[in-house]
């Protein structure tokens, strides 16, 4: 069974949204990073979209206005000389995300259960999943996947503060060759994930669930998104069953 896609635009950013084929009352709702790259890539999206329907949950992926910006927390160097720094808009993009666009998007979907919302992203998507993690509890679960930890000062931030929401589930996912990055700043992202993990243990009520899937940084891509749906299901069972 399929279900139907929508494609609609809100302030510079494009979001698709997969309404699976069993639009139920009550559906969870899975915000995804990087929108344009995920619903274009016909693979990619055929896997999400496969793994959205065993749940089901409404499926909404949203492309930044400008990511090395909106998925940024602070201004940092480019990796690259030549290239623009990053900006470091996060909280602006976050604020615009959960201010604006998640209460549109579930009022068009009234279904939708608010109370039951993920968001994952990758790469710089990542890292911004798990800063929204310290600004805000609207979302129960949050997926990093091979997340930019290495980002400056990231790991002294999380040790500063302290979840919005201790209760939130957070799932992490870093390929087992990414640290062989000849970059320094790139390689240094297992070590910072391993932190980041760490911290994580003490701030959260329950551990954050960890995973090392085989390949660097571009390994297996849809492989490990799938993954990752598939643990925000359980996240959203639970969340219903605790619930009801």
């Amino acid at each position: 069974m399929t279900g139907r896609i929508d494609r609609w635009e809100r302030d510079g950013c494009g979001i698709t949204v997969y309404v699976p084929s069993r639009a139920e009352e009550g559906l969870p709702v899975l915000y995804v990073g990087d929108g344009g790259w995920v619903s274009g890539d016909a693979g990619l999206w055929n896997a999400l979209t496969e793994a959205v329907e065993a749940i089901p949950c409404l499926l909404a992926a949203v492309e930044p206005r400008d990511r090395d910006a909106d998925y940024t927390p602070w201004p940092a160097p480019p990796l690259k000389a030549g290239e623009s720094p990053f900006a470091g808009r996060a909280e602006e993009y976050l604020a615009f995300l959960t201010g604006r666009l998640l209460p549109e998007l579930e009022d068009r979907y009234p279904f939708a259960d608010a109370r039951r919302r993920g968001l994952m992203g990758y790469s710089l998507g990542g890292l911004f999943a798990l800063y929204a993690l310290y600004r805000t509890d609207a979302f129960c679960w949050l997926g990093c996947l091979s997340g930019s930890l290495w980002y400056e000062e990231w790991t002294a931030y999380m040790a500063a503060h302290q979840p919005a929401d201790p209760g939130t589930a957070v799932y992490l996912s870093l390929g087992q060759g990414e640290h062989r990055s000849r970059h320094p700043r790139l390689g240094a992202v297992y070590a910072r994930t391993l932190e980041a993990r760490a911290l994580l243990e003490k701030q959260l009520t329950s551990s954050p669930l960890w995973e090392e899937p085989p390949g660097g940084h571009f390994a297996d891509i849809p492989g490990r998104f799938v993954r990752a749906v598939s643990r925000f299901g359980q996240c959203a069972q639970e969340q219903r069953r605790k619930g009801e």
